[in-house]
């Protein structure tokens, strides 16, 4: 896009009439849902639905044809967005709510699943993973046999060496019928911490999907239609 073509786009969103406002009501209760989710995870700010209509304004419009199936364009023909999301392994089953049910049918169709996609998209994008030992279960105890050791009594009861260590500190030498405390433990990807939401790192993370070949005024265009869904909202 030039930048003629930009000031076109911007004339565009200066213009925009309530038909612009059509999925507020869906845009906001699915960022609460969102932030409701992933509140407690580590450093975690919560998402500006506002933020979420600017991408829509950037992404699409009354006036596209994906507009009352996907608005927020995930799923279209070569996105890779939506098979990451729903297939891959990026760390959705963390991001996204129990009770947002996304499958292919129903993002592709339904403009508000459409919209839970690609914020779920974005999430996803925009955290940051690492492992993390996560119990699960009581506290209980187990009777080492012959040759056992911590590692040897983790395996056989579902658990991990860190957790057998943090119950039974100063073990070190494990003697037959020795008593030691366990717990159902494993080790799972968790999200660690979070990306702050600058437009260059939302349009390089959500547009671009970490690769060049996304809209390269996708962060102006967000930072535009961001600034002015606030002006609105002041008056």
């Amino acid at each position: 896009m030039s930048e003629t073509g930009f000031e076109g786009w911007k004339n565009g969103i200066d213009r925009a009439n309530g038909e612009w406002d059509l999925y507020d009501p869906d845009i906001q209760r699915i960022v609460l849902q969102y932030n409701m989710h992933l509140r407690d995870t580590p450093h975690f700010r919560p998402l500006d639905w506002r933020l979420v209509k600017a991408m829509l304004s950037t992404e699409s419009g009354p006036h596209r044809k994906e507009w009352k199936t996907k608005p927020l364009q995930i799923g279209v023909r070569g996105d890779p967005g939506l098979n990451a999301l729903l297939y891959g392994n990026e760390g959705s089953e963390l991001v996204v709510p129990p009770c947002c049910v996304l499958n292919a049918a129903n993002v592709t169709a339904n403009p508000r699943m459409n919209v839970a996609a690609a914020v779920g998209y974005l999430l996803m994008r925009m955290a940051d993973y690492g492992v993390s030992t996560v119990r699960d279960g009581p506290v209980f105890e187990v009777n080492a046999g012959v040759g056992d050791s911590l590692a040897s009594l983790a395996r056989k009861n579902r658990s991990t060496v860190e957790t057998m260590q943090k119950l039974n500190p100063g073990v070190h030498i494990i003697r037959q019928g020795q008593t030691l405390k366990c717990q159902r433990a494993s080790i799972q990807k968790v999200i660690v911490g979070w990306k702050l939401f600058a437009y260059s790192t939302v349009a390089r993370r959500y547009n671009g999907n970490g690769q060049p070949s996304g809209d390269a005024w996708y962060a102006k265009k967000l930072e535009y239609a961001h600034a002015a869904t606030k002006k609105i909202d002041r008056r």
